[in-house]
């Protein structure tokens, strides 16, 4: 039996509903296909950069934003809306600078569309869980990082206090005893008593 070929050497197949410029290597990653640049060029992204982008275009569906933009939304969308002008499936298009949305008479992309399961996200973000919109999630992050900073600047705090307590507790010469002698204001002060 031949090996398995590697993601980078796999020949693609269609998506369950067929789109021009994407196409599916495995359950878990795409290539979407760049003709209109020179020369064209195809990349690949992951089923869970496509569940996140389908979360977003939900909540711009909703009048809603996201508190963090997946890095390859905007790429995702516009690919997939203007790669095929023959479908009315479209992710949400939005303008960071004017908050305007287009497409939003469209059909939304889904799970279905990639064929992307749960099963297929396991290494990512689940579609049903995400700190994109699960805000308990995102506040126990959240806290488990301001933990972690905390401790660590206590430590620091000590070290650093174990440092200058060192330094502070190193005997310092005596005025009063050097080798020369008593002062003269000791001397006096030893005299009035």
């Amino acid at each position: 039996m031949a090996p398995t070929p590697s993601v980078y050497q796999r020949d693609p197949e269609e998506l369950p509903k067929p789109h021009p410029r994407i196409r599916k290597l495995s359950p878990q990653y795409f290539v979407f296909y760049f003709t209109q640049v020179n020369p064209p060029r195809e990349n690949l992204v992951t089923a869970t950069e496509i569940a996140e982008a389908i979360k977003v275009d939900t909540l711009l569906r909703q009048n809603r934003t996201p508190v963090r933009w997946p890095l390859m939304y905007g790429d995702i969308a516009s690919h997939f809306n203007h790669g095929n002008s023959n479908d009315d499936r479209r992710f949400i298009e939005y303008d960071m600078a004017t908050k305007q949305r287009s497409f939003l008479q469209s059909t939304p992309p889904s799970f279905n569309d990639f064929g992307i399961t749960p099963h297929h996200l396991s290494g990512g973000n689940k579609p049903s869980s995400s700190l994109i919109t699960n805000r308990r999630d995102e506040k126990v992050v959240f806290g488990a990082v301001v933990r972690t900073l905390e401790e660590q600047a206590k430590q620091l705090a000590a070290s650093k206090s174990h440092k200058r307590h060192r330094v502070d507790s190193t005997p310092t010469p005596s005025l009063s005893t050097s080798t020369s002698g008593p002062l003269p204001s000791d001397t006096m002060d030893a005299a009035n008593n």
